[in-house]
């Protein structure tokens, strides 16, 4: 390790919040006793990591195995983690307070480096916390909750440095969303690490009778509690939001009936379930907030974009730009994209090139006036634009039935004269053959060319939607038979294009671009004031000039 470490030059202010677990107020607690006693078990290891997706109960189970340790004599730190803790010093400065909150005095060698005149290196401050660390006579357990909120080029490095080299007496306790990157690596930390993952995380049947019966003051049959725990594999999240909804349930029977599919799946059901119930202006709030991974004051008021995306923190999602990746986003005036699309094939067919413009709108939009204006002008122009009407059949809310007598969307088209056709857009290679041959029709010059994709929203269409206009049993159904990701999975499997295990290590490479994604979002300051004088008025021409292109 060669990089440098920004040492404070002044301490910077400790929250003192985060060094001793967080617990609800009065909130009683399902004790892990099955679990805290592997734990104990391995309490020998020098590195314990409990590893799986949020809602799995992981600060619960580190909080309750902090209280077991203390209840036996062991001296344990805590910290909680945040994004903030990414820089170098800060997150040392805040380990050499977490372990000093149980062993005064402790970290004068780290604290020297840290806050002295000379910027060290950061494995010699590294070293001189580990000197402290040494220096501890009776055994210690430093718990650092919530990890995968640090973020540092290298943290994975620092990491195997700090664990290689910890003293026999201390011990380290981590809890993470993700698998650490420094397990996997070379050479393996497998001999000291015990490390218990989503599977071990989950209730076991009994805990989760008790969870109902002790916490939530809920009786279940036996029957109930049989389904319920089939249906949700005791994940916690999805028991939580059980509880939550079956007070207000007539039909249990029913109610449970429909928990089944994916996680995700049960967490939609139940959280609509849930949400439905909240006052207007909570679900409001919530709908407003929902882009956050947690909350604070700051985020809450501000919910703006950052510097570092496409439009440079201007105008949120709604409006994401990029002029070289050929995407002109989407629009919070309905329908404000389809003339907007048609000025791009304007442009294409006015400087010759070859290119075809997509212009996507929902079943909703397709009632706006302007739609049709731009059906008009696009036919007397022959412009290279397909119309691609995304019919999820509810619009914004409201069932198609109720806002049109049309019995297609496409067939609007044949009064300007634009064919088109209907597509099920719940199966992928039935929309790729009907694009080409849209493409087709729009590059041999014959003009637009209208597809109106059938396809399903599970969801509402915002977290203020409880989608009250349909039954659950018309989700579940299509969720059941009609879902395009499945219909994929089983023609890939089925036609022996990829084993089960092609499509895991697919499912893991897209799960890590998201969230590789999100921590680039998160990571990336906010715009500066100035920003806002920007991007007003075009400095070139979108497109190029005509000389530019002769």
């Amino acid at each position: 390790m060669t990089s440098q470490n920004p040492a404070c030059q002044t301490a910077a202010p400790l929250l003192r919040t985060k060094l001793y677990p967080a617990h609800a107020e009065g909130a009683p607690l399902l004790q892990r006793s099955a679990l805290l006693e592997r734990l104990l078990e391995a309490r020998e290891q020098r590195l314990i990591v409990l590893s799986a997706p949020a809602g799995f109960g992981k600060s619960t189970v580190l909080s309750q195995l902090r209280s077991r340790l203390q209840g036996q004599g062991a001296r344990v730190a805590w910290l909680s983690c945040d994004e903030s803790d990414g820089e170098p010093a800060r997150l040392l400065q805040y380990l050499v307070a977490a372990i000093g909150a149980v062993c005064p005095g402790f970290g004068s060698s780290a604290t020297a480096l840290l806050q002295g005149e000379v910027s060290w290196p950061l494995e010699a401050v590294i070293d001189a916390f580990l000197d402290d660390l040494r220096g501890l006579s009776d055994d210690l357990y430093l718990m650092l909750d919530d990890f995968h909120r640090v973020h540092h080029p290298s943290l994975g490095q620092c990491s195997r440095y700090l664990i290689e080299r910890l003293p026999r007496q201390v011990r380290l306790v981590v809890s993470t969303r993700h698998q650490p990157r420094f397990l996997d690596e070379q050479p393996a930390l497998g001999a000291w690490a015990f490390w218990l993952k989503a599977e071990d995380l989950r209730l076991t049947r009994a805990e989760t009778a008790a969870y109902f019966r002790d916490i939530k003051c809920i009786v279940l049959e036996e029957s109930e509690l049989d389904q319920l725990y089939a249906r949700t594999e005791g994940w916690i999240t999805a028991l939580h939001l059980a509880a939550l909804a079956l007070p207000r349930q007539h039909d249990r029977a029913a109610f449970l009936a429909g928990l089944s599919g994916a996680e995700r799946n049960i967490a939609d059901y139940l959280a609509e379930d849930v949400v439905a119930s909240l006052p207007e202006a909570l679900q409001l709030f919530l709908d407003q907030t929902s882009v956050l991974d947690e909350f604070n004051a700051e985020l809450c008021n501000a919910l703006t974009g950052r510097q570092d995306g496409y439009s440079k923190g201007k105008g949120g999602s709604m409006h994401m730009f990029s002029r070289e990746k050929h995407f002109y986003g989407g629009h919070g005036i309905v329908a404000a994209q389809v003339p907007l699309g048609a000025g791009l094939a304007f442009a294409d067919k006015y400087l010759g090139n070859d290119n075809v413009t997509f212009a996507y709108f929902g079943d909703g939009a397709a009632n706006q006036g302007q739609v049709y204006e731009t059906y008009n002008m696009a036919v007397l122009w022959d412009l290279p634009v397909i119309f691609v009407i995304e019919n999820n059949q509810y619009a914004m809310g409201t069932s198609m039935k109720r806002s049109t007598r049309s019995t297609t969307l496409f067939g609007r088209g044949e009064a300007f004269g634009i064919p088109g056709e209907q597509v099920d857009g719940m199966d992928v290679l039935a929309v790729k053959a009907a694009g080409e041959k849209a493409v087709a029709h729009c590059r041999a010059g014959k003009g637009p060319y209208i597809l109106e994709v059938m396809t399903y929203r599970y969801r509402g269409h915002s977290m203020s939607d409880p989608a009250k206009y349909r039954t659950r049993e018309e989700v579940q159904k299509m969720r059941d038979e009609r879902d395009a990701i499945e219909h994929v999975r089983e023609l890939l499997l089925q036609g022996k294009h990829a084993s089960e295990d092609d499509l895991k290590a697919i499912d893991k490479d897209i799960k890590d671009i998201v969230n590789d994604s999100a921590e680039f979002a998160k990571e990336s300051p906010e715009p500066a004031l100035d920003e806002l004088w920007t991007d007003i008025y075009a400095e070139d021409l979108p497109q190029g000039s005509a000389e530019e292109h002769a």
